[in-house]
């Protein structure tokens, strides 16, 4: 008798406090879904979305991902290998230098991630999106992006 008294009163407090718990567990997940809904613009967007709760900016955490992969692997590893001479960035967009020879030894998969990366690392920057890559000795145009829809090959 005392073991089922007991026992009731066990589940009396798991009731009671069930509904409870399970009203803070959708609060949560309904501000986290917010938040990835309506992040914070990032410095100088234009965006007027705000979040109260985080500092996040308007980029989604792949594409801050993908920048940081650019900067700490990708362009050193491409100055470092000889495929990019040059890496200028200035108000017109980001012009980068290529040794013809290795560029064209490159498939055109690499040529379109490479591009993408540098898209997305420009963007999630606030840098100016234009993307251009030219041969360093003949100045000859080989690939631009000036937008995510709008890539360009000149093989």
């Amino acid at each position: 008798m005392l073991h089922e008294k007991i026992k009731s009163k066990t589940w009396n407090e798991v009731y009671y406090h069930l509904p409870i718990l399970m009203v803070i567990l959708v609060g949560f997940f309904t501000v986290w879904l917010n938040d990835q809904a309506n992040p914070i613009p990032h410095k100088g967007s234009s965006e007027a979305s705000v979040s109260p709760w985080c500092s996040w900016n308007t980029y989604q955490s792949y594409e801050k991902k993908i920048a940081e992969h650019f900067s700490n692997d990708t362009l050193p590893g491409l100055l470092q290998m000889g495929l990019f001479e040059q890496y200028q960035r200035n108000t017109a967009g980001t012009r980068i230098s290529v040794n013809g020879k290795l560029w064209n030894e490159r498939t055109t998969f690499f040529k379109q991630s490479l591009l993408a990366e540098v898209f997305v690392y420009n963007k999630v920057n606030g840098y100016e999106l234009s993307t251009r890559i030219v041969d360093s000795a003949s100045g000859k145009l080989y690939a631009q992006i000036t937008s995510a829809a709008q890539m360009d090959f000149y093989d």
